[in-house]
């Protein structure tokens, strides 16, 4: 830091620090969010992140290599970064087949909910609002799927269309329901927060790519998440977004919700890791 002035060395740009960055906070909160960025593998480069936990506030913080791995989250290689024990090809060779689904391995709620099959995927008018849920619950393993808002259409957002992933979805079903939730809504794409009254997770965002990765109404955004033991690591368009340190080990349905506005969806999979990668 430059004496006195909260500039890194070699950075023109202020460092934020905010209650999670020490001020207001126990140590075990910091603890936490430590080991956020330690499973992230984040070293300081002058690029902002918002860190967000369970005991809310936020702080803006220096981070690297966010682009590549942040969110190596939890014991699991993701792109770009190896695994240890083994190379591409192994991982590869034992990785099981994606499973894919459609409309007919999901329920809605509301069970009047506004949802038709559409080639290769489905769609939904947004109208109540509400969403599906798999039959099935998951686990460990990445879920990748593909949405977009049909252009020009916004719905009672104005400019703002909204849907989510919903994971690890408890019982009672409701709007909405306690989850973890991956947001879809336009200005919020690619962020990671609790839903329904779960605990807030620790979260460490890419601020740079939550601008950067949404693609306009009309055209087709691509989600990748993985999921660990741990928590998730999020991508939007092959830009990691968000890691979060939550509780996974119950597993659980996931969801794909539509408020009040037109969405489809398409290419819906889910590829369990073997318990060996986990």
């Amino acid at each position: 830091m430059n004496a006195g002035d909260g500039r890194p060395h070699g950075s023109d740009r202020p460092v934020r620090v905010g209650r999670c960055g020490g001020i207001g906070q126990s140590g075990d909160a910091l603890r936490r969010r430590g080991r956020v960025a330690t499973l992230c593998g984040i070293r300081d480069e002058g690029r902002f992140c918002r860190l967000t936990g369970a005991k809310g506030g936020a702080a803006m913080r220096t981070i690297a290599n966010v682009g590549v791995c942040l969110g190596v989250a939890m014991g699991v290689a993701v792109a770009g970064c190896s695994r240890q024990g083994g190379g591409a090809g192994a991982d590869a060779a034992s990785e099981p087949a994606p499973r894919s689904f459609s409309l007919a391995d999901f329920e809605s709620f509301p069970a009047e909910g506004d949802w038709s099959p559409t080639a290769g995927g489905f769609a939904t008018s947004g109208e109540p609002k509400g969403y599906v849920y798999s039959r099935e619950p998951i686990g460990p393993g990445v879920l990748r799927y593909e949405y977009r808002f049909p252009p020009g259409e916004d719905g009672g957002h104005v400019g703002d269309p909204n849907t989510g992933l919903l994971l690890f979805i408890r019982e009672p079903h409701k709007t909405w329901p306690e989850c973890v939730e991956v947001q879809g809504k336009q200005s919020e794409a690619g962020r990671v927060k609790a839903n329904g009254g779960m605990a807030e997770p620790d979260v460490l965002h890419d601020e740079a790519a939550l601008a950067e990765a949404p693609r306009p109404p009309g055209e087709w955004n691509r989600v990748e998440v993985t999921v660990t033991k741990e928590g998730l690591s999020a991508s939007l368009n092959g830009r990691r977004t968000a890691s979060a340190i939550c509780p996974t080990e119950k597993g659980g349905p996931f969801g794909l919700q539509a408020e009040r506005n037109p969405v489809e969806f398409r290419n819906v999979t889910f590829t369990p890791r073997p318990p060996a990668a986990r």
